[in-house]
């Protein structure tokens, strides 16, 4: 899971503004149960998304 949230964090890097990378992004910081990393994405995801 981590190899895979380096890869996503490149990604968001490359394109902020795609909204499925953030999700999923999300998805795995919940499945590693690092909840403060996924509200800190989440709202810096916002940002882009509104």
């Amino acid at each position: 899971l981590e190899k895979a949230l380096t890869i996503f964090n490149k990604a968001i890097k490359i394109n902020p503004y795609d909204k499925r990378i953030y999700s999923i992004k999300m998805e795995l910081l919940l499945k590693m149960g690092r909840y403060k990393e996924t509200a800190d994405s989440a709202k810096e995801g916002m940002k882009y998304m509104l």
